[in-house]
């Protein structure tokens, strides 16, 4: 049985319009670090730190 708060983030990753946005999100999810993160979308994505910054405030107004 998966936990709802589990479930109501997979909805909200698949809610995202950005694909950046559902991949830092699925870091996230998958317990990486922000550098970690930061580290894989880099080398396609240079403004991604401070989007990781506004995922985090968006899911905590959820």
């Amino acid at each position: 049985m998966y936990n709802i708060q589990f479930i109501d983030f997979i909805d909200y990753i698949c809610s995202m319009r950005s694909k950046t946005d559902r991949l830092i999100a699925l870091c996230l999810m998958a317990g990486m670090t922000q550098k970690e993160t930061s580290i894989i979308i880099k080398k396609t994505q240079p403004y991604v730190c401070n989007r990781l910054k506004k995922i985090r405030n968006n899911y905590k107004n959820v």
